[in-house]
């Protein structure tokens, strides 16, 4: 009997550790404009053309249009 309050106990405290963790503030969504989208889905065909520097470029093009996007940096790392 003791181990199964052990299992719950254990059971309880996963969930709220699994609940609390990795949880932040919530961040407002991002609009993006055409310009952005544009220049993002070029970068992105470039680079499965294999024209890095091309895509760079088109990334950072996407960067300039707006500076708060994650999505821009992720690819030009």
């Amino acid at each position: 009997m003791r181990s199964i309050q052990s299992l719950i106990t254990l059971a309880v405290v996963a969930c709220g550790i699994l609940l609390t963790t990795g949880c932040g503030p919530k961040r407002e969504s991002v609009q993006l404009t055409s310009a952005v989208v544009a220049a993002m889905n070029r970068g992105v065909g470039l680079m499965g053309q294999y024209d890095y520097d091309a895509a760079v470029k088109a990334f950072e093009e996407a960067l300039k249009a707006d500076p708060a996007l994650d999505d821009v940096n992720v690819n030009l790392v």
